[in-house]
């Protein structure tokens, strides 16, 4: 599926209970709980970003928009508990993969990252 994978989440308990979801998936899994953290991750290069829209002070978008930026071939998967019409369309804009309504259960995400990772095999 995928070998790198970056998790950000400014919530201590989502990030930690993503990242024992992630673990199954047998890949490296970067957390980190800022958009500075996320940035770095990114520009040393992941297959996978999974990103709150919400973070404190800064949003998911920024985090899409860099990943799309630096590696526009990688997929972003954005999470969120409400992101409003209009985040909606700037993720669509920054080019998210996919929006996951909190709360989710690992078998969804699960089932998210795995439909991403057929399409891209199938391109």
């Amino acid at each position: 599926m995928f070998k790198r994978v970056l998790v950000v989440d400014d919530e201590p308990l989502m990030l930690r209970a993503m990242g024992r979801c992630l673990g199954a998936i047998n890949a490296k899994i970067t957390l980190t709980s800022s958009v500075d953290e996320a940035l770095a991750a990114i520009g040393a290069g992941v297959d996978l970003v999974i990103t709150d829209v919400h973070l404190a002070g800064r949003t998911g978008i920024e985090v899409a928009r860099a990943a799309a930026a630096r590696h526009p071939k990688t997929p972003v998967i954005a999470v969120s508990a409400e992101a409003s019409e209009c985040e909606r369309v700037a993720l669509g804009e920054a080019g998210i993969a996919a929006l996951l309504s909190k709360p989710f259960t690992s078998s969804e995400l699960i089932g998210v990252m795995q439909h991403i990772s057929d399409l891209n095999a199938a391109t």
